[in-house]
């Protein structure tokens, strides 16, 4: 018997259209500390396993978001809870 497991695709629901963070408000403090994994993906969304980062308990994730999206290559970054692997949110570097 094999079984596979596949990620629950990401849903967002919104009432109204919304634009997003404020690209110079920096992330809320409630979603800047560990534990965390932070994955990045490349433009067609496909993940880029050399960009992957822990981020331990009680750190910021600022400098590892930073990190990752200083890379031309990585489009966006998937920051998931570390434990359960649920995404949290997502961010792109400004212009991407």
């Amino acid at each position: 018997m094999t079984t596979t497991t596949r990620p629950a695709p990401v849903l967002t629901v919104h009432a109204r259209p919304c634009e997003g963070w404020a690209e110079d408000a920096g992330l809320p403090p409630e979603l800047r500390e560990g534990p965390r994994v932070l994955r990045g993906h490349r433009e067609d969304g496909s993940p880029d396993h050399a960009a992957i980062r822990v981020v331990p308990e009680g750190e910021d994730v600022e400098p590892a978001l930073q990190e990752l999206l200083a890379d031309p290559a990585v489009h966006v970054v998937h920051v998931r809870a570390l434990a359960e692997q649920c995404s949290t949110y997502r961010v792109r570097a400004a212009g991407r």
